[in-house]
């Protein structure tokens, strides 16, 4: 029994001798190195301590103390840090689900201030026929048809080059020449300092609406417009006379 003990306390006096040891190499702390030389020649470390030096147990609970509150605050910060990459991946998978979304099914398209195409969503290159590449980099008149009056372009162009958005209906072109109609928000894009650098159009397909109404508008025999027909004319005749700015 005598023996354990023994082994057990030379054992614990060099550990502790050890420990103390590193921790003077790495902490200006002189009393680690006298407490060190100190238990490695006395019997059990506690009777005989250098004067003005407290004993050895009292210095190994110091140490242990600091450096259990040292884990313990690594660990913390630790934790909230993975917290916090995992709030923000799962931000970033949730924004860029809808980023997806977006992509598919909205018909979206930017572009610079000479109308040049920078970006397009995959919904745009289905209702156009076009692949990006295919439109990236060249002008959105791309897509124009001769059916979109002048006077559309002419009025949106005034509303962008005064900072200010324009909503309309125009006709656009597929590659394979066939017409969609598109019901466009055209507003301007600025970066961080807020420096207009170009254009962001938002479309809706109103392709099937403008088919219906055109079939209401005419005569299902000869074809002709009806009389709906020219009472629109002539309400939007009436509006544009009121209206200075067209």
């Amino acid at each position: 029994m005598s023996r354990r003990l023994s082994f057990q306390s030379i054992l614990f006096k060099c550990f502790a001798a050890f420990l103390l040891y590193l921790l003077s190499a790495t902490t200006p702390f002189k009393e680690a190195i006298a407490l060190a030389e100190t238990l490695a020649l006395s019997g059990t470390g506690a009777e005989a301590t250098p004067e003005g030096t407290m004993p050895v147990y009292q210095a190994y609970l110091h140490w242990m103390l600091f450096v259990t509150a040292l884990i313990v605050v690594v660990v913390y910060w630790n934790h909230r840090l993975s917290s916090e990459i995992k709030a923000r991946e799962s931000t970033h998978y949730l924004a860029q689900s809808y980023l997806n979304i977006i992509n598919r099914y909205v018909i979206t398209s930017r572009t610079g201030l000479d109308g040049t195409i920078t970006d397009v969503s995959q919904a745009f290159c289905d209702i156009s026929g076009y692949n990006s590449s295919e439109l990236v980099g060249n002008s959105h008149s791309i897509i124009r048809h001769p059916h979109t009056e002048e006077g559309t372009y002419r009025q949106l162009w005034e509303k962008l080059n005064k900072n200010q958005s324009w909503t309309g209906e125009m006709c656009n072109r597929r590659k394979d020449g066939t017409a969609y109609w598109v019901h466009a928000s055209i507003t301007p894009d600025y970066d961080e300092s807020g420096k207009k650098t170009g254009y962001i159009a938002v479309h809706q397909d109103i392709t099937d609406h403008r088919i219906v109404r055109e079939l209401s508008l005419r005569d299902p025999l000869t074809s002709l417009y009806n009389r709906r027909y020219f009472n629109e004319i002539f309400d939007q005749q009436l509006q544009d006379s009121q209206n200075p700015d067209v």
